[in-house]
């Protein structure tokens, strides 16, 4: 019986149906002979030409008829199989051509048509058994191929292969879903423009995508650890371009409607390399030698998500190396905005309350807030040095008051976690004293409480190391390498202090007026029925808040300091730690040292500034901090006693900077222009208090200004004592005078 061989189709039209014998008579004649001279009356009505280069797709052959397509694959997968199989070097041309006919790009002139392609894919569905590793070559060139710009009939013809493909070959699993993902980074127009189809949308295409990577998940089980996997090593690198970054962003989180079970997973990675972003940018700051405000970084560029955003721009040529640092700086900070506000808008999504009035959050929103946790404490927390990323939590956790009590709880346990490093319990401490101080929407239960467990801890940690030094308990010197741990939760509390000192007074609210603009700031940013009026103790919440509305704590004090009750007797609790042989105020960062000094004198907390003195002449160890913890690494700018370690006033040496503890507190301003708005009502920024002496000093030093511009000359000092009487106040102390408010003051 004689085999059907079939060979490359002319571009000359065929009549639908069988073929007739002769004609098939005439094509075998023509693969077996190999081109010899036939009989003229036996050859076709339909002649080749020898030095024609004939294509599987060359031109429209869009009548070829199915049945003879079959037979065609059919038999250029065997040859290629035998070939294979018995190692034949001859030439291999219908199998060869196949794969020509896949890859043919598109939108070339000679691309093949969408129905000439879905009459050869649905002829390579008969034989899918038959595409194993031998035939990965005509495998990638199908997968590859465009088709998310197809019309629908192709589209679902070509899932239905990609299904039948991964059910034959799972170990094709991982190239089909690389396919696919790659598409995250972004569908170019032009795949949804191919010539002879009709236009398609870019939301079209991606919901095409999605729609087959779900029908995959559903029948394929083992598909979704792949792509767990896939999604991690297909991420974009940092230095990729902002655009590429939002649309993996958007992508992958489109995932999780389909997928819950790859949610955590996703949002891990998510944040895992947005912290890596968020790092980086932190270490160029912190080597900035001019105000990030005033250098442009934080400026907005509304025409970043151009098209042709990542083609060279040939005026970076005449850049300066510190202008393309700015240049790059301003780009990593316009992506990690678009990805905060990418994930705000998730969260937001995904935390609903069943009634808004009692804040009762929904079962999703539990689970949602408890991977969020997870999250926090797997991801964020070990980074030390991420500066925006933290957020998340910071804002989600104020939702309601049983987040709040969530976030406090989990903070607070890894604070006394004995099995975790002493850098991940400091840097617990650290986020836990950054909650209770900058959250707007904390009451004072919370505050104290907190307060109260930080201060609880440093008894122990106090009475421990008491215990080890024995009889020696004298001899005990400030060390940071000893006792880091120790001073990391003193200075949570200094800082604590500074920001929430009135919620730490029991009678406040019976003696105390509301400060200047509280009460407006609440109202006209908060939209939270739990938000405390005694929520910010230091002035109002607006950036760049005016100095005339700066609290004059001297004035409000005055008539009450000494009635102030101090919740669970934080004061002397205090004292025993401040005056303490261990000497925190010498170890703690000058800068939060030199803010406590100035708030706890006002309001007749402690009075610390003959300690300070002391301290100058004391000389610290020459000790390794925690060893290799990191706990002394460079602060995040902008932060409240940042910049100011080595400062004398505080009592330290330039050279002991090294010896004290970082003014690292992660909730430290929201710099990011675009997403900030997400804290509004949430954030209490820094407002510097004033004191009485502070406004004798400035009086006398403008009128020593005025007589220096009439040249008069001399008494600026008897002046300036004679000020200090008449407001019956004490002289005040060099420590003070050598404060620089514009170096240890939170930038707000």
């Amino acid at each position: 019986m004689t085999t059907l061989a079939p060979t490359p189709i002319s571009n000359t039209p065929q009549t639908p149906g069988s073929l007739p014998s002769s004609l098939k008579r005439s094509y075998e004649e023509s693969e077996i002979n190999d081109g010899h001279d036939q009989d003229a009356s036996k050859r076709p009505r339909v002649a080749f030409d020898d030095n024609v280069d004939v294509r599987v797709f060359g031109g429209e052959d869009d009548s070829k008829p199915l049945e003879y397509i079959r037979d065609e694959v059919k038999r250029g997968l065997e040859i290629h199989l035998a070939k294979e199989k018995n190692n034949i070097m001859s030439e291999d041309e219908i199998y060869l051509q196949l794969v020509e006919l896949f890859r043919a790009p598109a939108t070339s002139d000679d691309a093949p048509s969408t129905t000439k392609l879905r009459k050869y894919l649905q002829a390579l569905m008969a034989h899918v058994n038959s595409l194993d590793r031998v035939c990965s070559q005509l495998v990638h060139a199908v997968t590859d191929m465009q088709w998310l710009g197809r019309d629908e009939g192709f589209v679902g013809l070509f899932r239905q292969f990609l299904t039948l493909l991964l059910s034959a070959h799972g170990g094709c699993t991982g190239s089909v879903i690389k396919m696919l993902v790659k598409n995250f980074r972004g569908i170019p127009t032009s795949a949804g423009q191919l010539p002879g189809s009709p236009i398609v949308s870019k939301e079209q295409m991606s919901a095409r995508l999605h729609a087959t990577l779900r029908y995959l998940l559903s029948v394929l089980p083992s598909a979704g650890s792949v792509l767990s996997t896939t999604l991690s090593r297909l991420y974009p690198p940092s230095e990729e371009s902002k655009k590429v970054h939002v649309n993996f962003a958007h992508q992958v989180l489109k995932l999780t409607e389909y997928a819950p079970e790859l949610k955590s997973d996703i949002l891990s990675t998510i944040v895992d390399r947005l912290i890596k972003i968020d790092v980086e940018v932190q270490v160029e700051m912190d080597r900035m030698d001019e105000d990030i405000e005033d250098s442009g970084i934080l400026d907005t560029d509304d025409d970043e998500e151009d098209e042709d955003e990542d083609d060279d721009d040939m005026s970076d040529i005449s850049l300066t190396e510190d202008e393309e640092r700015i240049k790059n700086l301003r780009t990593s900070v316009s992506k990690i905005d678009a990805i905060m506000e990418i994930l705000f808008t998730y969260y937001d999504s995904q935390i609903r309350f069943a009634n808004d009035d009692d804040q009762s959050p929904t079962p999703e929103a539990e689970d949602t807030m408890e991977a969020l946790l997870s999250l926090f404490a797997s991801a964020i927390l070990p980074k030390h040095r991420s500066r925006h990323t933290q957020f998340l939590v910071f804002h989600f956790a104020q939702r309601c008051p049983q987040f709040m009590d969530w976030f406090e709880g989990a903070a607070a346990h890894l604070t006394r976690d004995r099995t975790g490093t002493a850098l991940a319990r400091t840097n617990a401490a650290d986020y836990l004293a950054s909650f209770i101080a900058r959250g707007k929407r904390i009451d004072a239960s919370h505050i104290t409480s907190v307060f109260d467990l930080l201060l609880t801890q440093c008894d122990e940690l106090r009475d421990l190391h008491f215990r080890n030094a024995g009889p020696h308990v004298g001899a005990i010197r400030p060390d940071k390498t000893r006792y880091g741990l120790y001073y990391a939760y003193i200075q949570a509390l200094l800082y604590i202090f500074c920001f929430r000192w009135r919620d730490l007074v029991t009678n406040a609210d019976a003696l105390l007026p509301p400060l200047a603009g509280e009460d407006d700031n609440i109202d006209s940013t908060s939209n939270d029925t739990n938000a405390n009026p005694n929520a910010n103790p230091n002035g109002n919440t607006n950036n760049g808040a005016s100095s005339e509305h700066r609290p004059d704590l001297s004035e409000i004090l005055e008539p009450h300091a000494d009635d102030l009750r101090w919740a669970r007797r934080s004061q002397p609790r205090m004292a025993e730690h401040v005056y303490g042989p261990l000497n925190p105020l010498k170890v703690c960062n000058a800068g939060i040292v030199q803010q406590f000094a100035h708030v706890g004198r006002a309001t007749r907390f402690l009075y610390v500034y003959p300690l300070l003195s002391n301290n100058r002449k004391v000389r610290l160890h020459a000790g390794m901090g925690l060893g290799g913890s990191g706990l002394a690494g460079a602060d995040g700018g902008g932060r409240l006693g940042a910049g100011v370690a080595g400062d004398e006033s505080a009592g330290t040496g330039g050279g002991e900077a090294k010896y004290q503890l970082e003014a690292y507190f992660p909730f430290d301003p929201y710099l990011l222009p675009r997403s900030r708005k997400w804290l509004e009502g949430d954030y209490v920024e820094w407002t510097d208090v004033e004191l009485w002496e502070d406004k004798v000093k400035q009086a006398a030093e403008e009128d020593e200004e005025e007589e220096g511009e009439d040249g008069e000359e001399g008494g600026e000092e008897i002046q300036d004592n004679e000020r200090v009487e008449e407001a019956g106040g004490d002289e005040v102390p060099p420590e003070a005078e050598g404060q620089d408010k514009d170096t240890h003051v939170q930038r707000g």
